[in-house]
């Protein structure tokens, strides 16, 4: 059985002092103390951490928006997709023309949405359809369903 300042761990730097050894004792008291900070820090701060990383995220897209607009009005299936699969409430009609054209990205994206959205045999079969014309993502789905 363990007393809580029976030392657990020993960190020894051997260049601090004059003697020439410097040890500093972890004890089971003090290990227990560290661990709780720790996680208290954890607890407090990780889901602010994580608020902020989406929030940083969202502005980066807002940001690229206007010029995906353009792009995406211009012609650019591209960007129409970027658009589509960053903004879906405001901008999945242009999804359709894309899927008309065939392009394997915009008929997976669809599939996919079809599934979230609660027709999921609809859904996969648009996505064995673009894993058939050998889109990554889609062969991925068809092997584990995610």
């Amino acid at each position: 059985m363990h007393c809580a300042n029976q030392p657990v761990w020993t960190i020894t730097n051997h260049h601090s002092s004059k003697d020439g050894k410097h040890q500093f004792v972890i004890t089971k008291k003090r290990e227990r103390n560290i661990l709780l900070v720790f996680f208290a820090v954890l607890l407090f701060f990780g889901p602010g951490i994580s608020q902020i990383s989406l929030y940083e995220q969202r502005m980066k897209l807002d940001q690229l928006r206007p010029q995906m607009t353009e792009l995406a009005d211009s012609g650019q299936d591209a960007a129409a997709l970027w658009l589509v699969q960053h903004f879906y409430a405001e901008e999945k009609g242009r999804l359709p023309a894309l899927v008309l054209k065939g392009l394997p990205e915009a008929i997976y994206t669809k599939g996919r949405m079809e599934v979230i959205e609660g027709d999921r045999a609809a859904g996969e079969a648009l996505i064995a359809q673009a894993a058939a014309q050998g889109f990554a993502p889609a062969i991925q789905y068809t092997k584990t369903g995610d």
